[in-house]
């Protein structure tokens, strides 16, 4: 019976609510503190991209200006106050949970996915940064997109080529590096797998498929 608790989707569904519940209490409690101050002046709707470039370039935090890009398409759309740059946020860092459960899916039994789930979704550190006004929570969806789209990837070798999934994976490497420097070292892994598999002495069908993923790593990188 426990089991089957385990295994349950309503489960996964009540650990999606109550993370959502405590990102959501009470974050608009406190204001913005150090580089939350930097994000906030960096993203105001009417600055264009020109010199949101500009701004970051002499700004101390060395964020990429992509990140203030998608933030300053969000607040022309919005209100550019702490609650709705907040709520922003706490929307992307609820969303890496999703994004962490179909992860698991491919490479978990289906009673430990849930237990993954609890782990993340009840951290307090991802708890405390999912209210931060920073790249972070950006950085992180965008990195885990990138790695659930290689498992699908590494999945479906045995399968026809989906040169449409390969474009999208290049793409979300592209904009995973541009989001923040760091993703490299996840591309790289990936890369150092692809490797691995080309030379394991896979089938003339899946070699191929693997050069063209390989070609998408490199493209990225």
């Amino acid at each position: 019976n426990l089991m089957k608790i385990y295994k349950n989707y309503v489960l996964t569904f009540c650990l999606l609510i109550l993370s959502l519940f405590l990102r959501l209490n009470n974050f608009n409690d406190t204001g913005l503190w150090g580089d939350e101050y930097l994000t906030f002046w960096n993203s105001e709707p009417f600055y264009s991209f020109s010199e949101i470039f500009y701004r970051t370039q002499e700004s101390p935090s060395l964020v990429p200006p992509f990140y203030y890009y998608i933030l300053n398409l969000y607040t022309n759309y919005f209100d550019h106050t702490v609650y709705s740059l907040k709520l922003f946020h706490i929307l992307i860092n609820s969303s890496c949970l999703v994004l962490v459960f179909f992860i698991s899916r491919y490479i978990l039994h289906n009673s430990s996915i849930n237990l993954v789930l609890y782990l993340t979704s009840f951290n307090v550190f991802l708890i405390w940064c999912s209210q931060d006004i920073l790249v972070v929570n950006l950085a992180f969806f965008i990195q885990l997109l990138l790695i659930l789209i290689f498992f699908d990837l590494i999945n479906g070798l045995k399968k026809k080529l989906n040169y449409l999934k390969i474009i999208f994976y290049s793409l979300i490497s592209l904009l995973a590096l541009t989001i923040h420097p760091l993703s490299v070292v996840i591309i790289l892994s990936q890369a150092i797998l692809i490797l691995f598999l080309l030379f394991k002495g896979v089938e003339l069908d899946r070699r191929k498929k693997i050069y063209f993923i390989f070609f998408a790593l490199f493209f990225a990188a």
